[in-house]
């Protein structure tokens, strides 16, 4: 992992003179945000230039080359002394810098706009990132310490989720997946939101907030937007002229949606706030500046949840209580964990039973949110559709993450799951009992909403808590007779993650149960014995693979492609396909 060099790696004096607004005020806030949009869009395309190229690139501006700049000079000399001193490759900049560099921006209306830009500025711009990177690495030596003082076998653990879970979102995003996802997952929402008369109220109001006439108009129009605004996305900057023709009117009006900021919603994501409400600026008439695209991605659904929230925070009478607590139960649960689950495991043959049905039954306390058993193969599920606030996800402090990933219901699934194995074992999940105790395996699977927790190394610490609390099962009397090595470790599964492979799990070209075993196979959490301090080391990087890293690295390596599905009429409706 190359390391991140910070305004302290090359200025050794720091004077009340050195602070951010001295250098933005000689640059100007123009040519900031078009250098923020600029790299996000590099990160985006794997195309930012390594440190070296990077530096020549900055020091380069027309006829003026960095072969002739002094500063240059002096700074590439240092940087060489450090690459040879401490042998380790480094970076310049990262998506963390430079989303605090646009909170900052947004922050501080009153810097200069139209200043005409010139060699003058290369080196005001250089310092002024350097300067968001040390905020940055502040962050990171915080992590460190906090694990300064566990033992050695926890304490590379915790350093690597505390260091991914802040940014995991940002830097393993598979564009391609949550493009396809964030269309399907907010279709299906407009769907659930027709058909029960619990939301008309808010999905009328919703409509009538963009002057649409039904949902196809209202996700048409939308689609429409984001497709415009991200299609001719390149490696630096991009400026969106909408054209002149009959739709000028209304692709404006749905941009300008896009590019207002919303009120900040408590229980949703709010780190870099700023940039998650206006991933779009707008700078002329019908033109708009991308700040970054996956952002505004992410305002297909996402973004819908957010604005769907504050009406309801403005009008008590849309629908009563918290928004996203209905739509945890309602539609994460009950419409998307469902109906995801019934077609993937689509054969008579395969029992699949919900929530609801157990419910029904009368287990009505701690039941699964779904479960699955396909021959001796039993899938225990649990969703949990959640956020951690951005304070704490942004702290690279591995106790007050792991607090608020245990208070924030992971934990609860835990707990659930516990009790939904004990019934398994005991035959007390009355709807299904047709099977051999003895030759069953049992695969626990909390199913997660967001891409936030598939952080390396999570899964590694979901499953520490688990084992803890099966540790206490196998002491237990009733269940002396099991053999627990058919037990499975929890395993936190994207929902995206079975969405987009939806059509592959149901043709069989891929196999869930499969696809579990050689995850765990690899991942061998329960390893304890360790000959060299080396070895430790290896197997808590190697053991902190997500599962939806896993899962589209096998896709990849075995050369499966995506089949079209339910997915795929979505994505027609709205011109992607």
């Amino acid at each position: 992992m190359s390391q991140l060099l910070g305004y302290k790696d090359f200025y050794f004096e720091i004077t009340r003179q050195t602070t951010k607004h001295k250098f933005a005020k000689q640059i100007g806030k123009d040519f900031l945000l078009k250098f923020i949009s600029h790299f996000l869009a590099q990160f985006r395309n794997h195309k930012l230039p390594p440190a070296e190229d990077l530096m020549k690139e900055f020091f380069t501006f027309g006829q003026h080359k960095f072969e002739d700049d002094k500063n240059y000079d002096k700074l590439v000399s240092r940087y060489n002394y450090l690459k040879e001193k401490y042998q380790t490759d480094y970076k310049l900049i990262s998506i963390e810098s430079l989303l605090y560099m646009f909170t900052w921006l947004t922050n501080n209306p009153n810097l200069p706009t139209g200043i005409q830009q010139g060699p003058e500025q290369i080196l005001p711009m250089f310092k002024l990132f350097l300067l968001f990177n040390d905020d940055v690495l502040e962050k990171y030596k915080k992590s460190y310490k906090r694990a300064e003082s566990v033992p050695p076998d926890r304490r590379i653990r915790r350093m690597i989720l505390g260091m991914s879970f802040p940014q995991n979102d940002l830097l393993n995003a598979d564009y391609a997946q949550i493009l396809r996802t964030q269309f399907y997952k907010g279709a299906k929402l407009l769907d659930f939101m027709e058909a029960n008369q619990k939301y008309h109220k808010l999905l009328q109001k919703l409509l009538d907030d963009f002057g649409c006439t039904d949902k196809e108009d209202f996700f048409k129009s939308m689609g429409a937007a984001i497709v415009f605004g991200i299609q001719s996305l390149n490696g630096g900057w991009t400026i969106l002229d909408v054209p002149q023709n009959n739709d000028f009117n209304k692709a404006c009006f749905f941009l300008d949606k896009l590019a207002i900021e919303e009120e900040a919603i408590p229980e949703l994501q709010d780190d870099f706030l700023e940039v998650r409400n206006k991933p779009l600026r707008k700078i002329g008439n019908g033109q708009y500046l991308v700040v970054y695209d996956l952002f505004l991605i992410k305002k297909i659904y996402n973004g819908l949840i957010f604005y769907l929230s504050a009406l309801t925070r403005k009008d008590k009478n849309l629908i009563k209580g918290p928004l996203f607590g209905h739509l945890r139960m309602d539609f994460s649960e009950a419409t998307l964990v469902y109906d995801t689950m019934n077609y993937i495991y689509h054969d008579a043959s395969t029992i699949k039973i919900s929530g609801n049905e157990f419910k029904a039954a009368g287990i009505n306390e701690t039941e699964p949110d779904f479960y699955v058993r396909k021959n001796t193969d039993i899938l225990l599920i649990e969703s949990k559709d959640f956020y951690v606030p951005g304070e704490i996800k942004m702290s690279y402090d591995f106790d007050q993450i792991e607090s608020a990933l245990k208070d924030g219901r992971l934990w609860k699934a835990v707990e659930q799951i516990e009790t939904n194995i004990k019934r398994t074992i005991k035959k007390e999940l009355i709807v299904d009992t047709a099977y051999d105790v003895a030759q069953i395996h049992i695969f626990p699977i909390i199913i997660v909403h967001d891409a936030l927790y598939s952080a390396a190394g999570l899964n590694y610490w979901i499953n520490y808590w688990f084992d803890d609390s099966i540790s206490k099962i196998k002491k237990d009397k009733e269940f002396i007779t099991f053999n627990f090595e058919r037990l499975f470790p929890v395993t936190l599964v994207e929902i995206d993650t079975l969405l987009f492979f939806e059509e592959n799990f149901h043709e069989g070209d891929v196999d869930l149960v499969n696809l579990l075993r050689e995850f765990h196979q690899e991942m061998s959490y329960r390893k304890q014995t360790f000959l060299t301090a080396e070895e430790l080391v290896n197997h808590a990087y190697t053991s902190a693979i997500p599962f939806a890293e896993f899962v589209r690295t096998k896709a990849r390596d075995n050369n499966i492609s995506l089949k079209e599905g339910p997915i795929n009429q979505v994505l027609v409706k709205v011109g992607l396909t």
